[in-house]
């Protein structure tokens, strides 16, 4: 529709007046970022609002196995050489939303291949990934058997469930961890087991001291209309070497002011919520679950930035797809 394209004109032109902040260091970031967010990212919005077919989500569950799959052969011959230090943060966080739809296709559907899939996908996190996208897998678990999935005794059902994934899940986690030491042949440089053995998981590498810096300063001018990026030129002014504040409500108010940020935070809980109650195909209701879970309510609450965040924006629009049909449809059935 037309609001849809212009939508995309209107963050297009934010994205370019946001090059007027005065610092020379946002002018830079926002140059280097540019193909990636108005090429690669911000279009996902168009396509999403396209996904509302139970077809299109069946190909994506079938590339989302073939990824998972092509992962697990590049790893065998050559994980031993790759160094994961660097990248095991961002290769998990990718993998994730594959994961995430084809844990759900197994649950639902009860296949042996999404089953084994999302055994080597969860192991494959294990080994070369970090412990936030564990939790969005637990988090599916979770919000499946206590939304997702109808119990005739729901709250005891529910409950129990929950409890019996709980405990399967962190056995199957503890079992893969504690035989990481004893297998040869293979490096796993990854930042799970190592928290698990140092007794660190909960560390939070900083975040807290760097989102408290971004708090305060958004505090002293809370009503600012700065722009994309605005944290990273205040990060700078404090010599600390970070683009955002790895939570996707403090940037948004940081750039956008209480008034406008604000409103953007509401309207995206809004679509989420209506987008995914309003979805009448239960396929399309587990991929908007799905990215939920790996995308919306984890990684940009503790990690990464909305603006580079491709499944930030292919969310968003199929939750708009899913309200807009339903609306659609009830006027018809209200005219005819």
């Amino acid at each position: 529709k037309k609001i849809d394209f212009f939508a995309y004109i209107a963050f297009i032109l934010i994205y370019v007046l946001s090059f007027l902040q005065p610092q020379g260091i946002i002018v830079e970031y926002l140059s280097e970022k540019a193909f990636t967010v108005l090429v690669q990212c911000a279009p996902l919005y168009l396509i999403g609002i396209c996904i509302n077919d139970e077809a299109i989500v069946d190909q994506l569950h079938k590339m989302s196995i073939v990824s998972i799959l092509a992962n697990v052969v590049f790893l065998f011959f050559v994980g031993s050489m790759w160094d994961s230090s660097e990248g095991y943060m961002s290769f998990s966080y990718y993998l994730l939303p594959h994961i995430c739809l084809v844990v759900l296709y197994a649950l639902r559907y009860k296949k042996i291949e999404d089953t084994f899939a999302s055994i080597l996908g969860i192991i494959i996190l294990v080994f070369y990934g970090s412990r936030g996208p564990l939790v969005g897998i637990a988090a599916v678990f979770i919000v499946y058997y206590m939304v997702y999935k109808q119990y005739r005794h729901k709250i005891l059902g529910r409950v129990g469930a929950v409890m019996i994934i709980a405990i399967a899940y962190i056995a199957l986690i503890g079992i893969i961890t504690f035989v990481t030491p004893t297998v040869s042949g293979f490096i796993f440089n990854t930042k799970f087991v190592d928290s698990i053995i140092n007794s660190n998981f909960f560390f939070d590498n900083g975040r807290n001291d760097l989102q408290i810096i971004v708090w305060e300063d958004f505090l002293s001018s809370p009503f600012s209309v700065r722009g994309f990026a605005s944290v990273r030129g205040m990060l700078n002014s404090y010599h600390v070497m970070f683009s955002y504040s790895h939570n996707i409500f403090l940037d948004m108010l940081h750039d956008f002011g209480w008034i406008i940020g604000g409103f953007e935070i509401i309207n995206c809980l809004y679509l989420y919520f209506i987008g995914y109650f309003r979805a009448t195909k239960i396929k399309v209701k587990g991929l908007i679950l799905a990215l939920l879970c790996s995308t919306a309510f984890l990684k940009l609450l503790v990690s990464g930035t909305y603006l580079l965040e491709p499944n930030f924006y292919l969310l968003l629009g199929v939750c708009v797809s899913c309200a807009r049909t339903n609306n659609e449809m009830r006027r018809v059935k209200q005219y005819a």
